[in-house]
């Protein structure tokens, strides 16, 4: 049996959200995968048609979900504070110049590593004859 609703939460970074029957009850879980595989993502405001089976848990979850022509979504300035749309990082999550700093002492201290590493000897014996001349 199908049934019709609106998309009421949707989670676009984790590809799951809620629908809200026109029948009334509970809010359903939808998953990304209950869409077709062709189209625009989900949108909050979005009418569907979709049947409902029992999925973990045996909670109850819309499937075969199917958009309906006169779907009147919200625009994305007015959709409710429960939808979590991704957002750019904040600037203090971006990597700043003394990472980038760090990162490049770092790399030049293990090429400089790498080569004295693979030198013949000659480093090496210097450092020991140098050490047992100060005893």
């Amino acid at each position: 049996m199908r049934f019709e609703g609106n998309l009421t939460i949707w989670h676009i970074d984790r590809g799951y959200g809620a629908v809200t029957p026109d029948q009334g009850g509970q809010e359903l879980f939808i998953h990304v995968s209950a869409f077709p595989p062709e189209g625009p993502q989900p949108v909050v405001g979005e009418r569907l048609s979709f049947e409902v089976v029992s999925g973990r848990n045996n909670q109850k979850q819309a499937c075969r979900v199917q958009r309906l022509k006169s779907s009147k979504a919200m625009p994305p300035a007015l959709t409710p504070a429960r939808s979590h749309a991704r957002r750019p990082p904040l600037k203090s999550e971006r990597p700043t110049l003394a990472y980038v700093l760090l990162g490049l002492a770092l790399a030049a201290g293990v090429l400089s590593w790498f080569e004295f590493s693979q030198a013949d000897g000659r480093h090496f014996a210097r450092l020991v004859n140098s050490s047992t001349t100060l005893r």
